[in-house]
């Protein structure tokens, strides 16, 4: 059958509601494209994923998740939340994690993941999160004094900051340690005028 003949059998009112229901799936589908896939194709990527990190220290003790090895720095920019945490510092004044992202980047958002099972608080805080180009003068991007876990995690939404370092420390003249699950940062590649 034809659709000229389709056509000519279906009333009025039949055809109207036919393109009424095409039109609200053509809006639906341009809706889906315009809210979610436009901004996920356009946000800027993890960009400490897999990236090299360095650690104020490592405490020697402290075992991976599944009990086979030490923790490994690289744990922070794995993209992955253990239910316990990826690292951990040895207690010390002003403890630290620097990812070093390999290149400049303009930033616009890190997120940092607090341990999955308990002591939000307790001996992290107040945290400060730090950028630098050059990996000796840094510039606090922003600082936590309050608790956040891997749920509800710390994210500092940036007005496109500059920077190769990303640092992650505990501000403090008396022994402190540094344990987390993941440090996210997102930002695309700067332009090297």
């Amino acid at each position: 059958m034809s659709a000229s003949s389709r056509d000519a059998r279906l009333t009025w009112r039949q055809i109207q509601l036919e393109r009424a229901v095409t039109g609200a799936a053509l809006a639906l589908g341009a809706g889906w494209l315009l809210f979610v896939a436009v901004p996920w194709l356009i946000s800027p990527p993890n960009v400490a994923l897999g990236k090299p990190v360095r650690m104020s220290s490592e405490r020697p003790e402290a075992r991976a998740e599944d009990a086979v090895g030490l923790l490994s720095p690289a744990g922070a920019v794995d993209g992955k939340l253990p239910a316990t945490y990826d690292v951990c510092s040895k207690y010390e004044p002003n403890p630290w994690l620097v990812v070093d992202l390999k290149d400049q980047y303009d930033l616009t958002k890190v997120i940092v993941y607090n341990r999955g099972e308990c002591c939000w608080g307790e001996r992290e805080l107040p945290m400060v999160v730090e950028a630098s180009v050059d990996d000796r003068t840094y510039v606090e991007l922003g600082r936590r004094s309050t608790p956040f876990t891997q749920q509800s995690p710390w994210s500092l939404a940036l007005g496109h900051a500059r920077a190769r370092y990303v640092r992650v420390r505990v501000p403090s003249t008396t022994p402190r340690e540094l344990v987390l699950s993941e440090v996210a940062v997102y930002g695309r590649p700067a332009d090297h005028r």
